[in-house]
């Protein structure tokens, strides 16, 4: 019978911890390639999202790929041609008004070939439930008084009702409309061919 220390074999610490590192190195790698497929699936799934959402507010059909043809304007706002066999069909804008009842509101405007609105749809906000999300195609009807509207009205139809203007009021929710109605109007001025 043996007593006292157990024997420790040369070399066997050094293979141990050559093991354990290659092991953490691997480890590293199969994650790291992980987060990458994952990124690369989530900028194609939000890609889709944002061409799906194109098509919502597109005046007619397109074929080409306007989000790898988008533009960049200086103020921030992206700008999405559209095109059908060549030919131009109109253009989405993306834009942010910033000063939503409660932050940021971001939104896509459709415009046809002789430069109307054929939509407004909201991409994101945090605007409060039951008032301010009215702004939502779903929520209610105020969404849609822009269809047809161009940037070369006069100032009154960029107004609410209550500002002498031809918009429906949002009751309880006119910040987040006006700021809506001056961002869609800035849009549309700036992104103009």
């Amino acid at each position: 019978m043996q007593t006292g220390k157990p024997q420790v074999h040369p070399g066997k610490p050094v293979k141990a911890a050559a093991t354990l590192a290659a092991l953490t190195m691997a480890a590293v790698l199969v994650l790291s390639l992980s987060a990458h497929l994952s990124d690369e699936r989530r900028a194609a799934a939000q890609a889709r999202h944002l061409r799906d959402t194109i098509a919502k507010v597109a005046p007619a059909r397109f074929d080409n790929d306007p989000v790898n043809e988008a533009k960049r304007l200086a103020g921030g706002d992206i700008v999405y041609p559209l095109y059908y066999r060549n030919s131009a069909q109109g253009r989405a804008i993306e834009t942010t008004a910033a000063d939503g009842y409660s932050g940021a509101i971001r939104l896509l405007i459709g415009i046809d070939a002789n430069n109307a609105i054929t939509a407004v749809y909201p991409l994101a906000h945090r605007e409060t439930p039951g008032l301010g999300d009215r702004i939502e195609p779903g929520r209610g009807p105020w969404i849609r008084g822009f269809a047809g509207m161009h940037r070369g009205l006069p100032h009154e139809h960029w107004r609410l009702a209550g500002d002498g203007g031809r918009f429906d009021d949002l009751t309880g929710a006119s910040i987040t409309a006006r700021a809506v109605l001056r961002q869609v109007q800035k849009a549309t001025a700036e992104a103009a061919p």
